[in-house]
C-alpha cells in the first residue's frame, strides 16, 4: 500500500528512509479482526508489522469484534489483522502494562503486541550494534516461533527473546542483566540450559567464572550453558 494515497506515501517514505539509516519501525497490525488486509501504516512494505497471540489460556475472551471462546499460550487473537503482508507476532492479551497515574494496567491489543518485538530488537541491537535492519528482523524471523493462524493458514513467526539471544552466547559472559529482572544473565533463566533450569552465580576464589565465556569444567560447553553455573 506505500503508493496508495498521498498521505501513506509520506509515511511510507519517512519509513524507508529510516530503515535505510539502520533504525526498524515496528507498527500494530490493527485490532478489526480483518484476515484479508491491514491498514496503514501496518501495510507499509518497509514498517515491520506484529499481531498478536495470547500470552496464556485466559478463559473466553470478547475482543468487542470477535470471541474466542477458549484461548491458549501462541493463539492468534480473534481481533488481530493479518494478511501475507503481516511479518510477526507477539503478546497481546491479556498483557500487564505501566500506565499514566496507575502502577499497572491490564489491557489487551496488537498495540501491546508491537512493544514487545520493539523490544526484542533493541536488546538484539544492544547485544550487536552492527546488525542492519535486514539483519534484525531475520533474526528475529528465525529465531522466532512458529505459529499458524487457523483463520487463513498463514505460518508466522512470534518474536522469542530467549532464542535470538542465545544466538549471542558472549551474551550470558556479559556480566549484564540483559533481559531486566534484576539479576545478571547467568543467575537466571535467560542463560538456563534447554532444560529450563535457572542459572546460579559461580564464584570460585572471588572470581565469576560464569562470565568469562570460557569453559572452565572442560566439558564442551561454556560453563554458562551448563551445570558448572547452576544450582
Amino acid at each position: 500500500c506505500d503508493e496508495a494515497e498521498a498521505y501513506i506515501v509520506a509515511m511510507a517514505q519517512a519509513i524507508a528512509e529510516l530503515r535505510r539509516q539502520g533504525a526498524v519501525v515496528f507498527v500494530s497490525s490493527g485490532n478489526d479482526g480483518s484476515t484479508t488486509a491491514l491498514g496503514a501504516p501496518a501495510c507499509i512494505s518497509t514498517a515491520i508489522t506484529v499481531g498478536a497471540v495470547y500470552d496464556g489460556n485466559v478463559g473466553a475472551f470478547d475482543g468487542g469484534v470477535c470471541w474466542d471462546s477458549e484461548t491458549r499460550a501462541d493463539q492468534v487473537c480473534c481481533f488481530s489483522d493479518s494478511s501475507d503482508a503481516l511479518d510477526m507476532l507477539g503478546p497481546g492479551a491479556w498483557i500487564t502494562s505501566s500506565a499514566m497515574g496507575l502502577t499497572a494496567w491490564e489491557s489487551w491489543g496488537t498495540s501491546f503486541a508491537s512493544p514487545h518485538a520493539a523490544g526484542v530488537a533493541a536488546l538484539l541491537h544492544q547485544l550487536d550494534p552492527a546488525l542492519d535492519a535486514d539483519q534484525l528482523e531475520a533474526l528475529m524471523v528465525d529465531t522466532g516461533v512458529p505459529v499458524t493462524d487457523p483463520r487463513t493458514g498463514l505460518e508466522f513467526p512470534r518474536v522469542d527473546v530467549l532464542a535470538a539471544v542465545r544466538t549471542y552466547p558472549e551474551a550470558c559472559a556479559d556480566g549484564q542483566d540483559n533481559n531486566a529482572d534484576g539479576d545478571a544473565d547467568c543467575a537466571d533463566s535467560l542463560c538456563a540450559g534447554e532444560d529450563g533450569s535457572a542459572g546460579q552465580l559461580c564464584e570460585p576464589d572471588g572470581e565469576v567464572s560464569c562470565f568469562d565465556g570460557q569453559d572452565n569444567d572442560g566439558d564442551g560447553r561454556s560453563d554458562c550453558d551448563d551445570a558448572d553455573c547452576r544450582s
